[in-house]
């Protein structure tokens, strides 16, 4: 199978037992992607944000 991806605009993706799986942004603008692996697979994401001041 073959997919194509946007490259010009910045995003985190996850490939997971063949899907794929786009993370969301901070809404901010400002924030973390965290993955979580357990035995080999990811099994959560995270996404934090900061009010920058």
């Amino acid at each position: 199978m073959e997919i194509k991806i946007d490259l010009t605009e910045d995003k985190v993706i996850i490939v997971s037992r063949g899907e794929l799986i786009q993370i969301d942004k901070p809404r901010t603008g400002y924030g973390e992607n965290v993955v979580t692996w357990v035995d080999g697979e990811i099994k959560s994401d995270r996404v934090s944000y900061t009010n920058k001041r």
